[in-house]
């Protein structure tokens, strides 16, 4: 047998969900940059996207805010496992902590996330509301638009905005802890396989060395 050229598509990625690595055909294998704290915000990042999409269909809605808050809340919780022990994170964490504590948008979404994981998420209030236009020729258009949430007795008058800002805001306390050195980008190398098969004239394959 000569020489044989096999070729596939490769990428290396930091742990984007957003715009085409969730989708990709080839092989992707993540950077060490992908730790699990961002990894965990990217997927936020994704849903919140999904969720502007959708913000008039009460299941798509329930579905993202669900998941992002998961998210949220375990983004900050892998932070803390990952961090335990280390010389000046207790201090750190625990400024940070009362810094979150007086950011009102944001303790609503920390509450919501301990509300979704303990007590169950409860969409108490959605609705949509369909603006009609009658222009002077007679003709008639329709828009729709969303209208505030209720979760949990917590009200969001622009849901989309406030999680982008906490959302946010969690994201520069974990890449705050990624230069201080908190958190090490030490994953594993990424490693490939390949095996070749040449097919004998009875149809049976063989795995060339």
């Amino acid at each position: 047998m000569g020489k044989l050229e096999i070729s596939f598509k490769v990428k290396a990625s930091d742990g984007g969900t957003t715009g085409e690595d969730i989708q990709y055909a080839g092989i992707l294998q993540l950077t060490p940059a992908a730790t699990i704290p961002r990894i965990k915000i990217k997927i936020c990042e994704y849903h919140l996207e999904r969720l502007k999409s959708n913000l008039t269909n009460e299941i798509a809605v329930r579905t993202y805010l669900e998941i992002i808050f998961k998210f949220l809340r375990s983004s900050t919780f892998s932070l803390q496992k990952i961090c335990k022990g280390q010389e000046g994170f207790e201090d750190w964490w625990n400024k940070k902590r009362e810094e979150m504590k007086d950011d009102k948008i944001l303790l609503k979404c920390i509450d919501l996330r301990n509300i979704t994981e303990k007590e169950g998420f409860e969409l108490t209030d959605f609705g949509v509301k369909v603006i009609a236009k009658v222009s002077r020729n007679g003709k008639v258009t329709n828009s729709i638009e969303p209208t505030s949430i209720i979760i949990n007795d917590h009200t969001f008058d622009n849901v989309v905005n406030e999680l982008s800002y906490s959302i946010n805001k969690i994201k520069e306390i974990i890449e705050e802890a990624h230069r201080i050195g908190f958190i090490k980008e030490n994953r594993k190398p990424n490693r490939f396989f390949q095996e070749t098969y040449e097919e004998d004239d009875k149809g049976n394959w063989k795995q060339i060395k």
